[in-house]
């Protein structure tokens, strides 16, 4: 009855598909209410089934009620800049990190410390970053390392402002390695 690209394409859907909507049960029903309250159509006539957005004052009423809508695509937000002196700092406090980002991972490191990481995404230029900040505090919420870890398409912006404003210099023995690496 179905050919095996059908049935292919159903197996992937039902595996995508399947548990997100088991784990997201109270959109699903949400949406199975929102399908018997709505109007049914003629589906023969080329009309669909109208499912009517939610309005604010049933939105407002959910909220109240702890029944929140779960949003389907996570919003990721952080400092809207692509000044690297703003998110490179040391003179912040766990709160202004928590303040600015939207997700923030907790992280153990060294005894005494706690990493804040955070998404990074600077813009979408070559030499702008992707990847993730992570902010260590020692006991008195001072800032002890950053790290990063990520990509860019053109590392000299990067490699320009730790050189000017931090004054790091890339290190003897692994531009030794580099070049064996690049000699074999």
């Amino acid at each position: 009855m179905f050919g095996k690209t059908t049935r292919l394409g159903v197996i992937l859907v039902t595996s995508v598909a399947g548990p997100f909507l088991w784990y997201n049960r109270p959109l699903v029903e949400d949406l199975l209410a929102k399908v018997k309250r709505s109007p049914k159509q003629d589906i023969s006539s080329g009309m669909l089934l109208e499912v009517p957005l939610p309005s604010e004052a049933q939105a407002a009423a959910d909220e109240g009620s702890g029944n929140r809508p779960v949003p389907l695509l996570p919003t990721i937000t952080g400092p809207a800049s692509d000044d690297l002196f703003t998110l490179f700092r040391f003179d912040v406090s766990p709160r202004w990190v928590t303040e600015r980002w939207s997700r923030v991972s907790t992280i153990r490191a060294e005894p005494g410390w706690e990493g804040l990481r955070v998404p990074l995404v600077t813009g979408t230029k070559v030499d702008d970053l992707a990847g993730s900040l992570t902010y260590y505090f020692d006991s008195q919420h001072q800032v002890r390392r950053i790290t990063f870890h990520g990509v860019t398409g053109d590392e000299r912006k990067l490699v320009a402002f730790v050189s000017r404003v931090y004054d790091m210099r890339p290190d003897a023995d692994l531009r030794l390695e580099e070049q064996t690496s690049d000699l074999q």
